[in-house]
């Protein structure tokens, strides 16, 4: 029963990786941004702050999830006018925005890279312990049946 458990798992956990290759369509879905209060600098440039909460969505996955991941993440993005320039709330808010959106996605790359890498350690690790199993049965197995 153990075994079966085990080549259960064991079949589970290379679905698993080989839908993780989907993982790469995934999507941001992003809250209202927050913005700071515009800023001038010492330098006499002026800046915006965003911030954006989102979160990750797997398209492939339908609603599953891990709930070891951390499925949301957030961007802070920073516009700066230079002294030089006519400071404009929209563009600047605009530009803030994208910058956030940005690290919000390079953020869940990292994520899912490393969530991954995890998958990927735990699935070598099961795999060696199948094989100990496989190994001990079939020994068993031999012993009991030469009785």
């Amino acid at each position: 029963m153990f075994l079966c458990y085990l080549l259960y798992t064991s079949t589970f956990l290379i679905i698993i990786a080989m839908r993780f290759k989907e993982y790469q369509k995934f999507k941001l879905s992003f809250d209202d941004p927050q913005y700071s209060d515009v800023e001038v600098l010492e330098s006499g440039k002026m800046r915006i702050v965003c911030r954006v909460e989102a979160t990750i969505n797997f398209p492939m996955l339908g609603n599953v999830r891990f709930v070891t991941w951390p499925f949301n993440v957030t961007g802070v993005g920073v516009a700066t006018c230079s002294e030089n320039d006519a400071f404009d709330l929209e563009i600047g808010k605009r530009v803030a925005r994208a910058k956030a959106e940005s690290s919000a996605y390079r953020q869940a790359n990292k994520r899912i890279n490393k969530a991954l890498k995890q998958i990927e350690d735990l699935s070598v690790e099961f795999n060696d312990k199948t094989f100990a199993v496989e190994d001990h049965n079939w020994d068993y197995i031999d012993s009991i049946t030469a009785e």
